[in-house]
C-alpha cells in the first residue's frame, strides 16, 4: 500500500473515513497537526480518533541503510523526509489553484485580444478611406461622402455585454489590490454599546419602513409609510430633498454615482428630476460602479442607463429577491427555496443552488463582499453559500420563532449582524473553525433594517428613528 502524502509504501496505514484515502499513520499525523486537523484531500475536519487502522500481514519493507547506524541520525532523516513529502503534497495542491486561475486569466485575455483585434481592423478601415480620400483629392476629382454614410460608418458604440466585462475587470482588480482589514481581535468577543437615536420621523401619520445611508457624500434616503422618501443630511438631519408626488407603494431607494433615486411600482426617480416609467416593478439594484440601474418586473428583467436615460437591456427572468455581485457580472436570484445565479453580461444562467429546505421561502438575498460567499436569509436561518464550491459553508440558526428581519455584512466579511423584531445580533466569524459564533446581543425594539458602514458601526431603524450602534473592544 502506498500513502497518500508521500507517495511511498506504507507499513502502518489508515484509512481517512473523509476521503477514503490511505495514508501512512505517522506522516497523516504529522500533517493533521500542522494543519488544524483537516483532510488533506477534502479539507474537512478530521481526527486521530477517526482514522482506520488497515490491517496487514507483517511483511517487512527492504530499507536502505547507508554506512551509519545510528538511531538519532535515522530519526533526524525519517522527519525531513516526511516533511518534503508534506511540502511536496502543499505544492500539488497549489499547482491546481494555480491551473484554474491561470485559465481564467487566459479567458479574459482572450476577450481582451478579440476587442484589441477589432480596434486595429476599424483603424486599417479608417486609414485606407483617408488614403482614397487623399487621392481623389490630388486628382482632382473628390467627392464629400454623404452626412448619411458618415453616420452609418461612424465607430460602433460600446455594447452592454463589453462595459460589464470591463468593468467586472476594474472591480475584481480594485477589490484584490484593497483588501479591507478587520479592526477588531477576531478571537475575542465584541461588545455592542447602547443605540443612540441620530434620527426621529416627526411626520404626523407615518412611520419609516426602510433607508439607505450613503457615507461618501454623508446623506441618508429615509422611506416613509405615507409614500414619501425624505433627503436628509447624516451629521444634522437636515432636509435636503423630498420626493412627495409618488402616491403608490415604494418598491426601494437608493444611490447611483452619489444621485439618490426612489423605485415605485410603475415609476423610477432621481434627485435630479429624471424619471422613467416600467411597469409592475418588483425590485432593483445599482450596478457597483456603472450608471446602471438593475430592474425586476413580474416578466423579465430591464437594464436602465441612468445617463442614457433609457432602458438598454432586457433578460427574459423574473425574481422576487435578486442581488448584484460585488464585481457587477454576476446576478442571483429566487422565487423560493431554488437559487440561480445568472452572468450579467450574457443574460445565461451558470448557476443553480438547490440547497436550502424546500418548504423555505428565501426572504434575502446578499453576494459577501470578498466576493466568493451568497447569504440567504429565510425564517430564523441565514446560509452561508461558498460560490467556489457550490454548497453551502455554514448555517446561522437564530434563536426564538421571529423570522429574520434584516441582516448586513461587514466590509471584511467577518462580521454579520442580525436584525430580529426585539434586538440586533452580531456574529463574528473565526478562520480557525471556519464557522460563525454569535458574540453578543443588544435590545432594540421593532427592528425593521440594518446597515453596516466601513467603519465599526451599524445603522438601524424602527418604525420611529434611526439608531446608531457602536462596537467596541
Amino acid at each position: 500500500m502506498f500513502c497518500s502524502l508521500s507517495g511511498k509504501p506504507t507499513t502502518n496505514p489508515v484509512i481517512s473515513p473523509k476521503s477514503k484515502r490511505i495514508f501512512d499513520r505517522d506522516t497523516l499525523l504529522g500533517y493533521l497537526k500542522s494543519n488544524n486537523n483537516t483532510d488533506p484531500i477534502t479539507e474537512e475536519s478530521l481526527t486521530e480518533e477517526e482514522l482506520i487502522i488497515v490491517e496487514t500481514d507483517p511483511i517487512p519493507l527492504v530499507k536502505h541503510t547507508t554506512a551509519t547506524s545510528i538511531p538519532s541520525l535515522l530519526s533526524s532523516l525519517q522527519n525531513e523526509w516526511d516533511a518534503l513529502a508534506l511540502e511536496v503534497f502543499q505544492l500539488r495542491k497549489q499547482l491546481v489553484t494555480a491551473k484554474e486561475e491561470l485559465s481564467v486569466a487566459l479567458y479574459h485575455h482572450d476577450a481582451a485580444v478579440r476587442v484589441a483585434a477589432k480596434a486595429i481592423w476599424e483603424r486599417d478601415e479608417a486609414r485606407k478611406g483617408l488614403q482614397e480620400l487623399a487621392g481623389n483629392i490630388s486628382n482632382g476629382d473628390a467627392v464629400m461622402p454623404d452626412a448619411e454614410k458618415l453616420e452609418e460608418s461612424a465607430p460602433e458604440e460600446e455594447t452592454f455585454e463589453s462595459r460589464i466585462v470591463s468593468a467586472q475587470k476594474e472591480l475584481f482588480q480594485k477589490h484584490k489590490s484593497k483588501k479591507v482589514k478587520s479592526k477588531f481581535d477576531l478571537n475575542a468577543d465584541i461588545e455592542i454599546k447602547e443605540p443612540e437615536i441620530i434620527w426621529t420621523n416627526e411626520i404626523k401619520d407615518s412611520d419609516i419602513i426602510d433607508f439607505e445611508r450613503n457615507e461618501t457624500i454623508n446623506r441618508t434616503l429615509i422611506t416613509l409609510s405615507n409614500y414619501v422618501v425624505l433627503l436628509v443630511q447624516n451629521d444634522d438631519g437636515k432636509q435636503i430633498h423630498k420626493f412627495d408626488q409618488i402616491n403608490e407603494p415604494i418598491v426601494t431607494t437608493g444611490w447611483i454615482k452619489n444621485v439618490a433615486y426612489v423605485v415605485s411600482e410603475s415609476r423610477i426617480l432621481f434627485e435630479n428630476d429624471n424619471s422613467a416609467e416600467l411597469k409592475d416593478i418588483q425590485t432593483a439594484k445599482p450596478h457597483p460602479s456603472l450608471p446602471l440601474l438593475i430592474i425586476q418586473t413580474l416578466e423579465e428583467l430591464r437594464v436602465y442607463d441612468v445617463d442614457k436615460q433609457k432602458f438598454v437591456y432586457t433578460i427574459p427572468i423574473s425574481f422576487k429577491q435578486l442581488d448584484i455581485h460585488v464585481d457587477g457580472d454576476l446576478l442571483a436570484g429566487t422565487n423560493g427555496h431554488v437559487i440561480e445565479i445568472y452572468n450579467l453580461s450574457k443574460g445565461e444562467k451558470v448557476l443553480t443552488l438547490d440547497l436550502v429546505p424546500q418548504d423555505s421561502n428565501i426572504t434575502q438575498l446578499q453576494f459577501g463582499p470578498n466576493g466568493y460567499w451568497l447569504l440567504a436569509s429565510y425564517g430564523q436561518h441565514i446560509a452561508v453559500v461558498d460560490l467556489r464550491k457550490g454548497t453551502i459553508a455554514n448555517t446561522i440558526e437564530v434563536d426564538g420563532e421571529v423570522p429574520i428581519a434584516d441582516f448586513t455584512v461587514d466590509p471584511t466579511s467577518t462580521l454579520i449582524s442580525v436584525a430580529s423584531a426585539r434586538s440586533i445580533i452580531l456574529f463574528q466569524y473565526s478562520k480557525k473553525a471556519r464557522s460563525w459564533t454569535k458574540t453578543n446581543e443588544s435590545s432594540v425594539s421593532s427592528i425593521l433594517k440594518a446597515k453596516f458602514t466601513s467603519g465599526s458601526k451599524i445603522f438601524v431603524a424602527n418604525d420611529k428613528s434611526i439608531l446608531q450602534v457602536s462596537l467596541a473592544q
